[in-house]
């Protein structure tokens, strides 16, 4: 991980963390003033109360001032810098948001809505650049059944969810399907696997079609108890199963626990956090400026 607790406390003063946050991009280093775009200085200011430091335009005619947050991942908030920095890094350290709150003294509700901001953050990221798979030759795809999802006030509905899974790099990709039919499953694996790949799934038979298309595709026969089969291909010898997406599947899962939470918003939110962790991205980037 690129930060811990202990990267946060070794700054002690204020302004020692305002400036170290400058460096590491969580702030902006420099500002200009919205009124005459004079480049502003960095000045101490009492009446902020939780940062101590404002924006200050030079210009004696203007002297305005802005918060140093302007702009950024911490702005509209009313923690402090240094404990919104903790529960960001409680975030990317996968803590629970109860226990987090418990930890660092605040509303569990707080951690939560920071949570889902980190969350947005990530969507966003996703939908900026999102993920491509050019760098393997082996995936693994597979679905997962959710039951309960709400989508209105005591209406809940049944919702299936493709993914897959680039074995080379560890990129994962997640979407909402309507269905486990083949009309479903096999278009996004088309638009998103390269030719001539191998691909890897159970024997579900929405998943036949992909003999139509230029793939090598394998199966292994869990109703049969084969979760795991060596493939001779020419001289190469395949491990064909697809045990690394049913975990990511129960990652899922066990971040929907929560029936009452189980939302289509939520969701999404959840299925994009877990396609960014696995994108080989760096976790903070989305809060940097």
């Amino acid at each position: 991980m690129e930060y811990t607790e202990e990267d946060v406390d070794a700054h002690r003063s204020n302004e020692r963390l305002v400036r170290w946050m400058m460096a590491e991009r969580f702030l902006h280093s420099t500002m200009r003033c919205e009124r005459c775009l004079t480049p502003m200085h960095l000045e101490r200011f009492k009446k902020a109360k939780k940062d101590h430091f404002t924006w200050r335009c030079p210009r004696d005619r203007c002297r305005a001032r802005i918060s140093i947050r302007d702009g950024s991942f911490f702005a509209n908030s009313n923690l402090t810098l240094r404990k919104q920095l903790k529960i960001i890094i409680n975030f990317v350290a996968e803590s629970p948001a109860r226990g987090t709150a418990l930890r660092l003294r605040v509303s569990r509700q707080v951690v939560g809505r920071v949570y889902k901001k980190i969350r947005r953050a990530y969507s966003a990221d996703l939908v900026t650049n999102p993920i491509e798979f050019t760098h393997g030759y082996e995936y693994e795809v597979d679905e997962l059944y959710l039951r309960h999802l709400r989508v209105g006030h005591g209406l809940s509905i049944k919702q299936w969810v493709a993914g897959i899974l680039e074995r080379q790099t560890g990129k994962l990709k997640y979407y909402r399907v309507p269905d486990r039919s083949g009309q479903s499953l096999v278009p996004p694996i088309v638009d998103s696997i390269p030719r001539g790949s191998f691909v890897y799934s159970d024997d579900w038979k929405g998943y036949n079609s992909l003999r139509n298309h230029p793939y090598y595709h394998f199966t292994v026969n869990h109703s049969a108890g084969e979760y795991v089969r060596a493939q001779q291909v020419g001289p190469v010898v395949l491990s064909v199963h697809i045990n690394t997406i049913e975990g990511t599947n129960r990652w899922v899962r066990s971040k929907l626990r929560n029936r009452a939470k189980r939302t289509r918003r939520r969701l999404d939110l959840i299925l994009d956090e877990i396609a960014f962790r696995h994108s080989g991205r760096s976790l903070f980037s989305p809060i940097k400026v």
